[in-house]
């Protein structure tokens, strides 16, 4: 699911490649897309703020640009299983990750590649779970979550990461979420854990609580005085 505040539009997705658009304050259904076999298995979605152009990621591993109305504009092919896909704070860079430790960030406007990161080639190993924009670094910063339980912060700026916070959750982290300010980030994995990272002391999360069953989603309201998971 992703969110279009200025427009007041939420954006679904379904596992089985059922794309549908919502107006908030009628809770209508604006347009639907079945999707075809190939695109099934839609991983993550994410739109413009006003719902100009929405984007959705299979795990055939492309990714299919839509306008207001989901008709189709372009497509772009990963080529790998996607994980994460993530829209910058600034709407100027679409970011891609996959379990194979491949990040691509592509220019939003154009979208043509503007860097590919492979965390092999720098010496991480790591498998990435999902990936979500922050506002530092001028609204170009994506913090990306790993198998390892792991938060890396990277922009499209730079080959190398400005932040990594350790290994706490054992296991998958399966969402993130991050504050309005970007100094704090939640995290919910597959152990049941939700806890929130600072930037100020990445390497002691605060544990939250435990859920009864993997934690699929987390996310702060705009103020970040409320931390929301399921």
């Amino acid at each position: 699911i992703a969110v279009m505040r200025r427009q007041w539009r939420i954006l679904v997705a379904t596992e089985n490649g059922l794309l549908s658009l919502w107006d908030l304050r009628t809770t209508s259904m604006i347009v639907n897309r079945q999707l075809p076999d190939r695109d099934q298995g839609i991983i993550r979605v994410t739109g413009r703020s006003n719902a100009d152009l929405l984007f959705s990621a299979a795990a055939s591993g492309d990714v299919r640009i839509w306008n207001h109305q989901l008709k189709p504009c372009d497509k772009l092919k990963h080529g790998t299983p996607i994980s994460g896909l993530a829209l910058s704070i600034d709407e100027s860079v679409l970011a891609v990750v996959d379990t194979d430790g491949n990040v691509a960030f592509y220019d939003a406007e154009t979208f043509k590649l503007i860097k590919a990161i492979n965390f092999a080639d720098v010496g991480v190993a790591a498998k990435f779970s999902c990936i979500v924009a922050t506002p530092k670094e001028k609204g170009r910063s994506f913090a990306i979550s790993d198998q390892g339980g792991g938060l890396t912060i990277l922009t499209p700026d730079t080959h190398y990461p400005s932040m990594v916070f350790t290994d706490h959750h054992d296991g998958w982290i399966s969402q993130a979420a991050v504050s309005a300010d970007g100094d704090h980030f939640a995290t919910g994995g597959e152990d049941h854990r939700l806890l929130i990272w600072s930037v100020f002391d990445p390497m002691k999360p605060y544990l939250v609580g435990e859920h009864g069953y993997w934690i699929r989603g987390v996310a702060f309201n705009e103020n970040h005085s409320i931390l929301v998971s399921g």
